[in-house]
């Protein structure tokens, strides 16, 4: 074997596991997990509209589009019993009936690499009933 083709063969194999991480971390299927929460910020953001400008071959060739956000208003959701947070944006008349140390239920999956870095995306929530 031909010192160039074990550096191709060992280049194959380093693509294959970065690209099965990748996977793991932020592809796969998360299963879906349930649990109290604090609403400890809202942050309200307005409306905008972003220029995505995209360039072709040749410096005087690109076209531009314009995507309109709409304004939410993001939650800062601190599950209990962990120091993780999570942000779940909501229309700015949905976040009305919730309020800065309203108690929750947290729908959310972990994301991540477990040794590296995990992420909480929160799914939904709903009110929690009062005790």
């Amino acid at each position: 074997m031909k010192m160039t083709q074990l550096l191709m063969l060992v280049l194959a194999v380093v693509a294959l596991i970065f690209s099965g991480a990748m996977w793991f971390a932020y592809v796969r299927p998360a299963s879906q997990m349930s649990g109290p929460g604090v609403i400890t910020e809202k942050i309200a953001r307005d409306s905008r509209t972003v220029q995505r400008y995209q360039g072709g071959p040749r410096a005087e060739s690109f076209s531009q589009d314009s995507i309109r956000i709409p304004a939410a208003s993001v939650l800062r959701i601190q599950l209990e019993g962990s120091s993780t947070d999570g942000y779940l944006a909501l229309a700015p008349a949905e976040s009305e009936r919730y309020k800065v140390g309203e108690k929750v239920q947290v729908l959310y999956e972990k994301r991540g690499l477990p040794w590296m870095s995990q992420r909480v995306r929160i799914v939904g929530i709903t009110p929690s009933a009062a005790p």
